[in-house]
């Protein structure tokens, strides 16, 4: 890929000069998709298939504790598909619960008697992440403490000139005829009952529940067959998702310049930074200008995009309106002082208490009711329902990028940004034909490596084919004669 991109530019040297175009696509995985029960069983059969190959005696000794059928399933099981959610449900924590043990016992099997050699650990224990991050990411055990047992009986000691067969308790004399079984401690006579059993603890109550959809992990597994990937959400409402690997692409006009392949679930704008660095590195390139969509109109990406580029390149990309549902001022708004220790409202009034946001990247700073109280500009800053004799304070957060996000702002104002965002279409163009006729929408290896190969692979062939055109381009038809 590399090597095919030196030659274009050397043909085409003004292609490295012109603003570059950013975007994602998906690459499916060549793995289908496993139901969270499945997932569990398969990783739990291929950790034991592992302790197999390694050490036949020690799998033998983890199935003797092992419930085979609470883990797999018994041969006549009914499918995942028929059940009701109720018995759904009966069945996940069941195999939850087993697998819990398989990995205690699998653990305990890795070093008893003697530890295995270290790369049949690493496989083992591999599997062992793998199982521990499926149930974090997915269900929620919680442990509920079983009653206390009831407290034995208090025996009384009788002193040594009574008859021991004498019980402080009338109601537990027994009849004379038929007298108590007791030893007799000489010294003190404590009668102890030498026939009763120690009181058994009942055992914990565990239960499993599923996280729902919104609270279960974004980086999950979804098959055993390719670990690597993973769910690639790519709508607000979380209707459009693929599994598989999130395709990061920088283009020009004609070319792919660098493509990167991540993980489904690695946000759009995260890998912007390492496709700079890469030219950088392999083609000492610094485009003038990358044009990008809103994922990457945070202020946290466009510092870490002049930090790539060295200040040297311009982030063309709207910016994300968080406070597009109030009417109140907003932080932008506000002054903050040059040494960014002050910060002043619409009507000229500072503050410099702050305290670190514990949601984000940046400070609070708070404006106290007697501070405000009396202010002309009341209703424009605080929440309706404080009225202004209220003891209500007004909170500021400021970014720790605000900078990087004012510096947009400016800019986004220009027309030259107008003119830079009507060209994103080419990105659009290249991707649609890197997936459509270069083999670049469902991926041929498993692994991520494998799967980035292949995207570069897919990218080198688009390259020389525009390469070609440009070469060689197609002749006007010529018109019959009349």
């Amino acid at each position: 890929f590399d090597q095919v991109l030196e030659q274009i530019d050397q043909a085409y040297p003004e292609e490295r000069q012109l603003p570059q175009i950013g975007d994602t696509y998906a690459l499916r995985a060549k793995a289908a998709r496993a139901t969270l029960i499945e997932l569990i069983r398969d990783i739990c059969a291929k950790m034991l298939k592992a302790l197999e190959v390694a050490d036949i005696q020690r799998l033998a000794l983890v199935k003797s504790t092992l419930d085979e059928v609470a883990l797999f399933g018994p041969p006549d099981e009914s499918s995942e598909g028929r059940l009701k959610a109720s018995e759904r449900t009966v069945r996940l924590e069941q195999v939850v619960l087993a697998a819990q043990v398989c990995a205690t016992q699998v653990t305990a099997a890795l070093i008893q008697p003697t530890p295995l050699d270290e790369s049949t650990r690493q496989i083992i224990n591999t599997w062992l992440d793998h199982l521990g991050k499926v149930l974090a990411d997915n269900v929620m055990i919680t442990v509920i403490p079983a009653p206390s047992p009831p407290a034995p009986p208090i025996l009384e000691t009788l002193p040594a000139d009574e008859p021991a067969a004498t019980l402080a308790n009338e109601s537990a004399v027994q009849s004379i005829d038929n007298p108590p079984e007791v030893d007799i401690d000489t010294a003190t006579h404590t009668l102890q009952p030498n026939t009763a059993e120690p009181v058994q603890s009942a055992p914990d109550l565990i239960t499993v529940t599923e996280l729902s959809k919104d609270k279960k992990g974004s980086f999950r597994l979804g098959s055993t067959t390719d670990p690597d990937a993973t769910y690639r959400v790519h709508a607000n409402d979380g209707s459009k998702t693929d599994f598989g690997y999130n395709v990061s692409v920088l283009v020009s006009k004609h070319f792919i310049r660098e493509i990167q392949v991540a993980t489904g679930a690695q946000p759009d704008p995260v890998g912007l930074p390492d496709l700079l660095r890469a030219q950088i590195e392999y083609h000492d390139l610094i485009p003038p200008k990358v044009i990008y969509d809103a994922a990457a109109g945070e202020g946290r990406t466009r510092f870490l995009f002049n930090q790539a580029t060295l200040g040297q390149s311009q982030l063309v990309a709207p910016l994300i309106n968080h406070d597009k549902n109030t009417a109140l001022f907003r932080p932008q708004q506000f002054t903050l002082s040059p040494d960014g220790i002050t910060l002043t409202c619409p009507n000229h009034v500072s503050s410099s208490v702050a305290y670190p946001s514990q949601s984000g990247n940046g400070r609070v700073f708070r404006f106290s009711a007697a501070q405000c109280r009396g202010c002309p500009l009341w209703q424009q800053c605080r929440d309706p329902k404080h009225s202004p004799d209220s003891n209500a304070m007004r909170q500021v957060f400021i970014s720790d990028y605000r900078p990087e996000v004012e510096a947009a702002r400016a800019y986004n104002k220009t027309d030259d940004f107008k003119a830079d965002l009507k060209t994103r279409f080419r990105v659009e163009q290249l991707i649609a034909h890197q997936t459509r006729y270069n083999g670049g929408r469902v991926a041929r290896f498993i692994g991520l490596a494998k799967c980035d190969f292949q995207a570069k692979m897919n990218a080198m062939s688009l390259n020389l084919k525009a390469w070609m055109k440009l070469a060689f381009p197609p002749k006007p038809p010529t018109k019959n004669p009349a």
